[in-house]
């Protein structure tokens, strides 16, 4: 008879009633598996996140055959070539809409208050801020899009899209600093 390893409790003794008893157990090692693969610790934290949230709505379906680990990972792994693919759709969009928005009219207008130098820094540091925190920002930001149908688009909750909007304002208020007088 074939016997197969496993670091969790067999089939039906899960903790089911306390899923979060992955997350206790399992953050660092699937944050640490994403975090080699995105080179990005809060891209890496917010995926794994994405991850445990799936595998705690999920828990029930695993049958014990394999791993714990194996099976949390092959789920981060899913999570993540998911976000490189929506990243590239919404990449292509957004920087024809940014493009389009940008356009001539605005470049008019700023030359003529003497912002022009504040708009092209703030521009390059937009486009500098990476794209798991400059996407949420653009959509709401620039687009107008509100939280939740900006959410959807990026296919996040909303309050991973609240927590990435403050990180890249963060961001950009710590680089733009020399401009406070200007915004």
């Amino acid at each position: 008879m074939k016997t197969t390893r496993s670091d969790a409790p067999p089939p039906g003794t899960f903790p089911q009633e306390r899923p979060e008893w992955l997350y206790r157990q399992y953050y660092l090692r699937v944050y640490r598996h994403l975090a080699a693969r995105t080179r990005s610790e809060s891209l890496a934290d917010d995926l794994t996140q994405d991850t445990l949230l799936q595998a705690m709505r999920s828990v029930g379906s695993f049958e014990g055959r394999g791993s714990l680990v194996n099976w949390l990972l092959a789920i981060a792994n899913n999570v993540h070539n998911r976000h490189l693919a929506r990243e590239n759709r919404l990449r292509e969009v957004l920087e024809l809409r940014f493009a389009e928005a940008a356009g001539r009219s605005f470049q008019e207008r700023e030359e003529g208050n003497g912002m022009a130098e504040a708009v092209r820094d703030l521009r390059a540091e937009l486009a500098a801020l990476p794209y798991s925190v400059r996407a949420p920002l653009e959509l709401t930001a620039l687009r107008g899009y509100g939280y939740v149908d900006a959410a959807a688009m990026l296919g996040m909750e909303v309050t991973t899209l609240r927590m990435r909007i403050h990180r890249a304002k963060k961001i950009l208020g710590k680089r733009l600093c020399r401009h406070r007088d200007l915004f």
